[in-house]
């Protein structure tokens, strides 16, 4: 039984290595057709693979050096085109047999060294071309222009430039679960005739047919195989729900030691498993200390492979997650009681190097990874960080991807973003007069509760989903009234002028009532304010709230041990303004493991953008239904017919740009009109949300 069990469980694990390996052929673009991860058949018996027709190798005496290019975090495209040109100009200069690292001129090109951790010397030789270009997490969101496309243009440009394996980020989770599929399959496209790009998920459940589990990329020779997989983190506070939009994520740890089992130890499929994640420094360090131990394990029950088993005692993690440029090297524990009160008495050599570049491709890690040809054994790491700067033109064909998304921000500058009589209008009649139209003001916002600053918080509590939500006076810096009841989305930029990053956190009623009051009676400790000709005194802090809670008495009534769903501007919880009742609730929150983690958030500005878009489709579907909508009955809505729709129900005479926004914003599979279905999910998605509040 034992046996047919092990036999089942190969056969299973062979099939996924060849589902893997089918879908493993890359290079997403011309920057990147040389780069692709290669895909190898393998004979596990006699150790045999169909060598690839390229793969970055460099072979000195009987080392191999494979190499990988890596970046994370990717909320600016603007700098991925030149990542392309960087990548065309590795493996150009000479073939790719290296000299002995000690043969290499230090004069001769500034490019070629680089002082490493501890001062030691590090190398980078661009005649080496990488196997494999990786992203970890954080490709699809979160910007401006995702709010609008859907992350279609970062799906586009990440395609362009290069990049052949991603991993998911937690900002992955800021658009639909349905519109993320959508646009997986768009990243992953291709695959099989070299120009997709491998999206790698093992540990969240429910994206099966979206991703892989793992890949695998060879050496030229095909003796070295390393395993790739994609870890997304499962720390408390990253996501609101534990769950990636409702899906279940599995332990990063225990994920990452089913993997090496499958992959190296019991399949002998790779000699390295090297893991992308996307999680914080501090779970990362932990995941290297346990991948330490699991090695050291093996290698015990193992006995003499151990260096086949363990890869020499040696590991890669390249994360993402964090917005600044690490390298760190993590030794063993000396006891391994500080991990689960096991100590297996194993050999507890080794090291783990954790790589992250930054963000928005500022700069490239360069991870050229050596082994021994005979052993398999990894022996050096050597890590290099190029800056993606003005020596990098930009490659033409993906400038060119990326402007053709971008300009739809230049284009919406002077669209409308938001009408105060058509959209939130019952929040703008005052029921003190008759018929009143409040004014759409930003004036006196850290001096008293502004129409804009409700309008702001509104907008952000129905996207995120919250109960409430609230917006220190500080960072709303326009101080306007738009006299015509109209916002551009140049109007709000001059607004929202710094990104103001919104996280959602569980509070009572009681604590959010303390916390506004503080807000408006207190003057911020070690700061300057000025009075107003009332009598009223500037306060940074001052607490604006969504219509909801301003209009209905919020204020006034309720259980205050109720627990709420708060949406706020993370640096409140951190001190900003220092209002003592929030500084308090992150105190609380850190000490329960609740703290949202640092980069889970979501920008102001392109959740009132998502809202504002759909706002519009929600007014219009109030007066008209789809048929009526759809004037020459074809089952689809054209531009001519969103256009008339928008002039008799809005009264706004529509630019293309609005009509890029509306149609990008409700368009999922990308034909530039709106169907039935498409449709009907947006008004579902609206109900949802003002059903709840």
């Amino acid at each position: 039984m034992r046996a047919s069990c092990t036999m089942m469980a190969a056969a299973t694990m062979a099939s996924k290595l060849r589902l893997a390996m089918t879908r493993s052929a890359s290079s997403s673009s011309p920057a990147a057709s040389s780069f692709a991860a290669v895909a190898i058949n393998i004979n596990k018996n006699n150790n045999e693979s169909n060598a690839p027709a390229f793969s970055s190798v460099a072979t000195i005496k009987d080392l191999v050096t494979v190499r990988i290019v890596s970046i994370n975090d990717v909320y600016d495209l603007t700098k991925l085109p030149r990542l392309a040109t960087f990548l065309r100009s590795l493996g150009s200069k000479k073939d790719s047999q290296c000299n002995h690292p000690n043969d290499i001129d230090d004069s001769s090109d500034g490019r070629l060294h680089d002082v490493g951790i501890n001062g030691e010397h590090r190398f980078f030789d661009p005649s080496i071309r990488p196997s494999a270009v990786t992203l970890a997490g954080d490709f699809v969101a979160a910007s401006t222009l995702s709010s609008v496309d859907g992350g279609r243009g970062h799906v586009a440009s990440v395609r362009s430039c290069g990049v052949t394996h991603v991993c998911l980020g937690n900002h992955e989770a800021d658009i639909p679960l349905n519109v993320l599929k959508m646009r997986l399959e768009e990243l992953t496209a291709g695959r099989e005739g070299g120009k997709g790009v491998a999206v790698l998920n093992s540990n969240v459940s429910g994206l099966e047919n979206h991703s892989v589990e793992f890949d695998v990329i060879a050496s030229t020779c095909g003796r070295i195989r390393l395993g790739l997989i994609g870890l997304l983190s499962d720390e408390c506070g990253m996501f609101p729900s534990g769950t990636f939009r409702g899906l279940h994520i599995e332990d990063v740890k225990e994920t990452y030691g089913r993997m090496m089992d499958e992959i190296v130890v019991t399949g002998g499929y790779a000699d390295l498993l090297i893991p992308l994640t996307h999680q914080s420094m501090n779970a990362d360090i932990e995941l290297a200390r346990s991948m330490l131990k699991v090695r050291s394990r093996n290698a015990v029950e193992d006995g003499d492979n151990e260096r086949n088993v363990a890869g020499g005692g040696r590991g890669v993690i390249l994360g993402g997650h964090e917005h600044v440029k690490i390298h760190e090297r993590i030794a063993p524990l000396r006891n391994y009681d500080a991990l689960d009160g096991d100590d297996d008495g194993g050999d507890h050599r080794g090291v783990v190097e954790i790589i992250k570049s930054g963000q928005n491709c500022e700069r490239a890690a360069v991870v050229d990874l050596r082994f021994d040809l005979t052993t398999r054994e990894l022996v050096d790491a050597n890590v290099h960080f190029e800056e993606l700067d003005e020596r990098y033109p930009l490659c033409p064909v993906a400038e060119s991807v990326v402007n053709s998304h971008l300009v739809m921000l230049e284009r919406m500058r002077n669209y409308v973003v938001f009408n105060s009589r058509t959209m939130l209008a019952d929040h703008f009649r005052d029921p003190s007069s008759d018929g009143y139209h409040l004014p759409l003001s930003s004036e006196f916002t850290r001096y008293q509760q502004t129409t804009v600053g409700a309008f702001f918080c509104t907008a952000v509590k129905l996207e995120l989903g919250a109960d409430v939500c609230v917006i220190n006076g500080a960072p709303i810096k326009a101080s306007k009234t738009y006299v015509d009841g109209t916002m551009s989305y140049d109007d709000l930029r001059n607004e929202l002028p710094f990104p103001l990053k919104m996280v959602v956190v569980e509070m009572t009623r009681g604590r959010l009532r303390e916390a506004i009051e503080y807000s408006r009676t207190n003057v911020e400790e070690g700061k300057s304010s000025s009075m107003g000709k009332d009598g009223k005194v500037e306060r940074r802090g001052y607490l604006q709230t969504d219509f909801d809670y301003w209009k209905t008495g919020g204020d006034c009534g309720g259980d205050n041990n109720q627990i709420l769903m708060v949406a706020l501007p993370r640096n409140l919880l951190n001190g900003f303004c220092k209002i003592k009742p929030l500084m308090d609730l992150r105190n609380e929150l850190e000490s329960k493991l609740s703290l949202p983690n640092e980069d889970n958030y979501v920008k102001a500005i392109d959740l009132i953008v998502r809202y504002c878009l759909d706002d519009r489709w929600a007014i219009i579907a109030q007066r008209l239904t789809f048929a009526d909508l759809d004037l020459n009955k074809d089952g689809k809505l054209s531009r001519d017919e969103i256009r008339d729709a928008i002039r008799l129900v809005l009264g706004e005479e529509a630019s293309d740009a609005l009509l890029d926004g509306m149609i990008d914003a409700i368009d999922e599979d990308h034909n530039g009109s709106v169907d039935e279905d498409e449709f009907n999910l947006l008004l579902a998605k609206i109900r949802s949300q003002t059903g709840n509040h």
